[in-house]
């Protein structure tokens, strides 16, 4: 039996208005997807050439007076390193200044030539590699620097999405989407 007081059930969307809901905000979503990737691009190449130009590592994004987010340039987490760019003059130097390491295969002990990548020391007057004991120019080895920093990332506050709403909501944000919801061509 049904209580004579419970509310009426709510009648379900008609099918119609939920397709036509769904199709208008994929296609805001894809449109303001791109527009974003398109900003985030600028932003990053701008961030990138102010950072090896001014050293320029990260901005910070408010609304009013709240943060909202920071963006920080990616440093290579590795630092650069040594590795080996003639295997011969590699060799020839292992024979000659540490026989016990030197195997007449033709190759050195892998666990020797870890530990001559990974203690010796780029000398960037000469741009050779060094035994830093012994002061020998390790022949056959190369320095390979870091990678420049190459992407950016947001580091939101917890208010930050809220105080982005907030500039929707009041209409603050309308010059950024402007472009939204024009039609390639100009038809929009």
């Amino acid at each position: 039996m049904t209580d004579p007081q419970a509310a009426p059930p709510t009648p379900a969307p008609a099918l119609p208005e939920l397709s036509q809901k769904a199709a208008v905000l994929t296609v805001i979503s894809k449109k303001f997807g791109a527009l974003a990737e398109e900003a985030t691009t600028d932003l990053r190449e701008e961030m990138l050439r102010r950072h090896k130009a001014e050293g320029v590592k990260s901005i910070t994004t408010k609304i009013g007076e709240a943060k909202a987010v920071s963006w920080t340039v990616r440093e290579a987490t590795a630092p650069g390193k040594l590795e080996v760019s003639d295997l011969t003059a590699f060799l020839d130097y292992v024979a000659a200044n540490h026989p016990e390491h030197f195997e007449w295969v033709p190759t050195v002990k892998e666990a020797f030539k870890k530990l001559l990548l990974t203690t010796g020391v780029y000398d960037p007057e000469t741009g050779t590699a060094v035994n830093p004991k012994t002061g020998q120019v390790i022949d056959g080895v190369k320095w390979v620097p870091s990678p420049p920093p190459s992407s950016i990332a947001p580091n939101w506050e917890k208010t930050g999405a809220e105080l982005v709403m907030g500039l929707l909501r009041d209409g603050a944000a309308a010059d950024y989407m402007r472009g939204a919801f024009e039609l390639p061509g100009g038809e929009g």
